[in-house]
């Protein structure tokens, strides 16, 4: 009965979704040749090649030696084995999926465990720098510095979250297993097939996610979701827009918030979480998935919300002449004054952040133990 009921909700969302396009064709048109665009003109230059280092470096030797140079970080820090040198790295500089792309490979060699993996996964989906500066900061918000303000908030919050992490879980072996021996190809020809066909499923997701937009905004969806984000007061109408725009496709929420004057903090949140077109790019790339979803997104909503604190705290730091008339065109700026505010603030909400955090991984241990003991007693 379950299975009827689930089949006719899918078969009325594929018809509504064929007489949204009918309806509304020149809108999905035209968002799909944007989207489009986007993807040649972004995706494929700042990510292909960040896509073929992820598979290079855990198809060979590389990755290991690059991993060596991590080692305390990697063991101590994070409590993760050495192979994962090049893909924490990636995952830190190279682009969403880089680091995504490397741990389901070290994944599928047994060279990561299922646990490993899923809190690998927890605080490698980030931003690439170039994105961040060139992009954001530099073409959409007029000032490189506000894009390292953000480069440095988003990152920062990162490394808490795989700090955190790491906490309570055992210390890896200090040499992680070997590469298996490469079969047929050389590791870079088999990189660069790896990463041509990441990449065009990456691209698909974002054409997917183009083209829905106009569906949503026509049938006020879109609207609807805005006003319940903004129905609490702790949002303003544009920061809901724009928040809604960054849950939904990171690239063009940014867009949006830029032309909205979304708040910085905004910015920050939006740029960690990555947004629903991501999250499911990601997940593609994982045949099961690593640990829980509802652990994967929990960290996603914890690094935009650390993200967003160190903004607060790092921005007087960025806060130059330049930046301030910039961000206040854009209606997001704030007094000097509240320099000293915003810092408190932020640090606050990060307290807070890691209060969260440790609270949920003591109820997972509570957890883990009662299985445990559950076997025991079997």
């Amino acid at each position: 009965m379950r299975r009827w009921r689930r089949s006719w909700l899918l078969a009325l969302a594929a018809v509504l979704g064929a007489g949204g396009l009918l309806l509304w064709s020149q809108g999905v048109t035209a968002q799909v040749r944007a989207s489009l665009l986007a993807c040649l003109q972004g995706l494929v230059p700042s990510l292909f090649p960040f896509l073929v280092l992820a598979s290079f470096l855990a198809r060979s030797p590389a990755g290991d030696a690059l991993g060596r140079l991590l080692t305390p970080l990697l063991r101590w820090g994070f409590r993760l084995p050495a192979c994962c040198g090049g893909t924490v790295l990636l995952g830190l500089l190279g682009g969403y999926p880089a680091g995504a792309r490397g741990i389901s490979l070290l994944l599928a060699q047994g060279r990561l465990t299922q646990s490993q993996a899923a809190r690998a996964l927890g605080f490698c989906v980030n931003p690439g720098a170039a994105f961040l500066v060139t992009y954001v900061g530099g073409s959409l918000l007029g000032d490189a510095s506000l894009g390292w303000a953000l480069f440095f908030s988003v990152t920062g919050s990162s490394l808490l979250l795989g700090v955190l992490s790491g906490l309570g879980q055992p210390l890896p072996p200090r040499e992680s297993p070997p590469p298996p021996p490469a079969q047929g190809a050389a590791p870079l020809f088999q990189a660069v097939r790896d990463a041509s066909a990441a990449l065009v499923s990456l691209g698909g997701w974002v054409l997917l996610f183009g083209a829905a937009s106009p569906l949503l905004q026509g049938a006020g969806l879109w609207d609807l979701g805005a006003g319940l984000l903004g129905a609490g007061g702790l949002l303003t109408p544009r920061d809901a827009q724009s928040v809604l725009g960054f849950l939904w496709e990171v690239t063009a929420g940014a867009g949006t918030a830029a032309q909205a004057g979304a708040s910085g903090p905004v910015f920050a949140f939006g740029l960690a979480f990555g947004g629903l077109c991501v999250h499911l790019q990601i997940l593609s790339l994982f045949s099961p998935f690593p640990g829980r979803l509802g652990r994967f997104f929990l960290f996603r909503l914890l690094h935009g919300l650390g993200a967003a604190g160190l903004f607060l705290v790092l921005r007087p730091l960025f806060w130059g002449e330049g930046a301030t008339a910039v961000w206040t065109s854009l209606g997001g700026g704030v007094p000097q004054a509240e320099a000293f505010s915003a810092t408190w603030l932020g640090g606050l909400s990060l307290v807070l952040l890691c209060g969260a955090f440790l609270l949920l991984t003591g109820r997972e241990r509570e957890t883990e133990d009662c299985a445990a003991g559950g076997d025991v007693l079997q």
